[in-house]
């Protein structure tokens, strides 16, 4: 899930959430039994996304996130995003 942040109407990609990053938090000793409810989004998503242009090849994007071993990719068109693509897009 891509996490945004929008000023004057403009969308500026800030990070990225997976369901491994939640699982790693819950499951984390410094957690110590927090509920869900008490973790803020920004204390469970990766800041350092990777993020394609929306004019690079489809077999590039699956290279990259083979090689990256991540499942999902923001698409970024003049720097901000307009979607994203996920494994579950390459196995319809």
């Amino acid at each position: 899930m891509p996490v945004v942040n929008t000023i004057d109407g403009k969308r500026e990609l800030v990070g990225i959430v997976s369901e491994r990053d939640i699982a790693t938090k819950l499951g984390s000793l410094k957690s110590g039994g927090l509920p869900p409810s008490g973790f803020h989004i920004s204390s469970v998503m990766v800041n350092e996304v990777i993020a394609v242009s929306e004019e690079m090849a489809l077999e590039d994007v699956a290279k990259i996130m083979l090689d990256k071993g991540i499942g999902s990719v923001p698409i970024e068109s003049d720097g901000v995003m307009v979607g994203i693509v996920s494994k579950a897009d390459f196995t319809t």
